[in-house]
């Protein structure tokens, strides 16, 4: 089994729980509250540069990551069942406790506002295949690559590296996505399968990965000022840009960019994880970054949203939803980890 150094791996934590930050973010964005009828203010630009350049990059770290760990542990056909069965628990389990919590939270506030409820089994089908909730896209991307696609990724990334990762790379680049929609959202997103399918690569090439960290910190005087002024030019020049389910407000330059940008950002990411990793505090928080991502929105919004609705205006709820609703989920996580510890680890992945 391949070996990963304790500097590598509390490098890898902390930048999950950056990544982490960067999906509230992303998630809490109150740009559409903007009035941009008479243009667009520095709320608008900062906002955008935030949740739209610089957070892209949280995503294609999760599946990076998730690819990584996965195949660490996957030499051969045969670890196939072992793995499934630790992903279930850590994985399918906490998918469908908290899809389960959503679908009552939303049944709750229909309840409360005397609207009719609908409670057929259909509904609640359909619920667990594209939950009420964002962020479960990629967590439904994850279950179904690990039950039916690791196999086949396994052959191919052993055999054929180079040839399948090019394949992968270009689609990614152009948008191309390979599968159909399943319950509106994507069999598997295009950019999930790429970055998982590089995060496989490298967990069976980990020396190479070792020595493409070090490049990384030698090059970091180049990498992160060429992120951070790419990520300002994106936003500047094309401000409404986007690629949830097509590409929108902006051409083929753009998008290339765009997609720039989140390569520069990955190991921008590691660079700064690598300066923190040592802080306590950050430590000790990002053992709830998985509790933090099940659950920011559905039921954290209810009361982030509405404290920090009677402070600020709508259009600056950015700026204090944000760190409200990853307060909330840490001070719930943590009262709960205390309270039920066996309730915790089931929900949270035994993590």
């Amino acid at each position: 089994m391949a070996r990963l150094t304790k500097q590598i791996s509390d490098t890898l934590k902390t930048a999950n729980l950056i990544a982490i930050v960067l999906v509230v973010a992303i998630h809490y964005n109150s740009k559409h509250y903007i009035d941009i009828s008479t243009g667009l203010d520095l709320n608008y630009y900062l906002q955008e540069w935030i949740t739209n350049s610089l957070a892209r990059v949280a995503v294609p770290f999760f599946g990076f990551a998730a690819g990584f760990f996965y195949f660490l542990n996957f030499s051969k056909l045969g670890n196939y069942w072992l793995q499934l069965t630790k992903r279930f628990w850590s994985l399918i389990i906490p998918y469908l406790i908290a899809v389960s919590i959503v679908f009552f939270h939303d049944l709750a506030l229909e309840f409360y506002k005397y609207r009719a409820i609908s409670t057929s089994l259909s509904l609640f089908g359909y619920h667990f295949l594209h939950p009420n909730s964002i962020q479960f896209w990629f967590l439904r991307d994850l279950i179904i690559i690990v039950l039916l696609l690791c196999p086949i990724l396994h052959i191919l990334i052993t055999r054929f590296p180079i040839y399948t990762l090019i394949l992968i790379f270009l689609s990614w680049l152009v948008e191309f996505q390979v599968f159909p929609k399943l319950s509106g959202w994507y069999f598997v997103n295009i950019e999930v399968l790429f970055f998982f399918s590089i995060g496989c690569f490298f967990a069976k090439n980990l020396t190479s990965f070792e020595n493409l960290l070090i490049n990384i910190d030698n090059h970091k005087r180049v990498i992160i000022p060429v992120f951070i002024s790419l990520s300002i030019l994106r936003v500047i020049l094309a401000p409404h840009f986007s690629v949830w389910y097509g590409v929108h407000g902006g051409g083929t330059a753009t998008l290339i960019l765009y997609k720039t940008i989140i390569l520069l950002g990955l190991p921008t990411l590691y660079i700064a994880s690598k300066s923190l990793r040592d802080n306590q505090t950050l430590t000790w928080l990002s053992s709830f970054s998985f509790f933090i991502f099940l659950y920011h929105i559905k039921p954290i919004s209810t009361f982030s949203i509405n404290i920090a609705s009677l402070l600020v205006s709508d259009s600056l709820l950015f700026y204090l939803t944000l760190p409200l609703s990853i307060l909330i989920s840490v001070v719930a996580g943590y009262s709960l980890k205390r309270i039920a510890p066996i309730l915790y680890s089931r929900i949270n992945g035994g993590r």
